[in-house]
């Protein structure tokens, strides 16, 4: 018999509690992103292959909050190219609501030099193109830098929005088999703002000439400060995780600085003055921890033994309770794990079964995404799961809060 403990499967939601996000006849579906809506809404960004199988587009879904196909540009999604250039790949990855119901698309766009570049498209609430922004209602966050050769490993982009509807988005540029992660800071209207940091009009986020790296994840303070974290690999391989912190107009923000041997933050949040960023440790434990203003550490970081937790990938934050997605490896593949600690980081242990909670899709191996957490409407998390044979399948997933 079902239960609605915190933790537990909704079964309202979608059939029995999973939502099967699909697109007929598109190849290589993917979904990347879900974002809920003030109106409870569920956005979808994702990609698939045209049928050349040489280009891939964006696609941006919506959901009802009860996980069904919603009434949205073509039938319950849109879909399109970052620019008509020739490109290889243009990939939702985030999207955004704004003010007027209108919603803004962030994703990845690989052009023909395969270089790794931000990029944007703004809807109106019925999915079609806002032309007020950028060309025709999409936009490429290009730095001034010449145009290299070549994509890194992790191509990592990410966006987030600063006040007065500033883009912010962070994507790698190699030269020379080195690379680093650039920032670029554009206009509510789909500009290249070319004020940030000090008239540069991009941040090189580079420490020292002699490593490289490679940054997951970007957000802001509540007084407009930007900050990222990832790591860094030096010539003989030593990897550090790295959080990096820049004034609100790009400048280095010099008093705060964050290094550890081995660990591997992936994803970064802003609570009122705390930072939190979860990741992995480089023993292969989930790791999550919290920095002050300062860049030092707060308290003990919070480390799930391997027979649990690998990593954690993704985490969304309510009403002081943190909820996290990653996964856990085993011999037989690796499956989804979710877990939802207190305000002081600890295990809730009132979620799940002792702080912990897996969902069966039905399949072989599963994999995080993302999520998104309200204590009224509940925790959605998007999900792959593959079996033996197939593509892997993308579903959302409801749990009582």
């Amino acid at each position: 018999m079902a239960t609605n403990n915190p933790g537990d499967l909704d079964h309202t939601f979608g059939t029995e509690g999973l939502a099967h996000i699909t697109q007929p006849g598109k190849s290589f579906f993917q979904v990347h992103g879900v974002t809920l809506t003030k109106a409870g809404k569920l956005l979808t960004p994702g990609s698939y292959t045209d049928d050349t199988g040489k280009h891939i587009y964006y696609s941006l879904g919506r959901r009802t909050h009860l996980g069904h196909p919603d009434n949205f540009g073509e039938g319950d999604s849109v879909s399109g190219r970052f620019t008509e250039d020739a490109s290889l790949s243009s990939m939702g990855q985030k999207a955004f609501e704004l003010e007027n119901s209108r919603i803004l698309l962030s994703g990845r766009f690989i052009d023909g030099t395969t270089s790794v570049l931000a990029a944007f498209a703004r809807f109106d609430i019925n999915g079609n193109p806002d032309h007020s922004f950028g060309e025709n209602g999409r936009y490429v966050a290009r730095s001034p830098l010449i145009p290299e050769y070549g994509s890194a490993h992790d191509p990592y982009t990410d966006a987030c929005i600063q006040s007065h509807q500033y883009l912010l988005s962070i994507n790698p540029y190699v030269t020379h088999h080195n690379v680093t992660t650039v920032m670029v800071r554009s206009t509510h209207d789909g500009r290249r703002d070319a004020t940030f940091n000090n008239n540069q009009e991009y941040v090189d986020t580079r420490q020292y000439a002699d490593e490289q790296i490679r940054l997951s994840s970007i957000a802001t303070q509540h007084d407009d400060k930007i900050v990222t974290c990832g790591y860094t690999e030096d010539r003989v391989g030593i990897r550090r995780g790295i959080i990096l912190r820049y004034e609100k107009d790009g400048l280095a923000d010099s008093a705060f600085t964050f290094r550890r041997e081995g660990w591997k933050p992936e994803h970064i949040i802003v609570v009122n003055e705390r930072i939190l960023c979860c990741g992995s440790t480089g023993s292969g434990e989930a790791l999550l921890f919290e920095l002050d203003t300062e860049g030092n550490l707060q308290g003990e970081p919070s480390i799930t033994p391997i027979n649990l937790s690998n990593r954690w990938t993704k985490m969304a934050w309510q009403d002081n309770k943190l909820v996290l997605i990653g996964e856990r490896k085993s011999a037989f593949g690796s499956q989804l794990v979710v877990a939802r600690f207190n305000n002081d980081r600890t295990l809730d242990r009132s979620f799940g079964t002792g702080g912990y909670a897996s969902i069966d899709y039905g399949a072989s191996e599963s994999a995080p995404i993302d999520v998104t957490y309200d204590t009224q409407k509940g925790i959605v998390i998007l999900a792959s799961a593959k079996a033996n044979i197939g593509d892997s399948q993308y579903y959302l997933a409801r749990l009582f809060s």
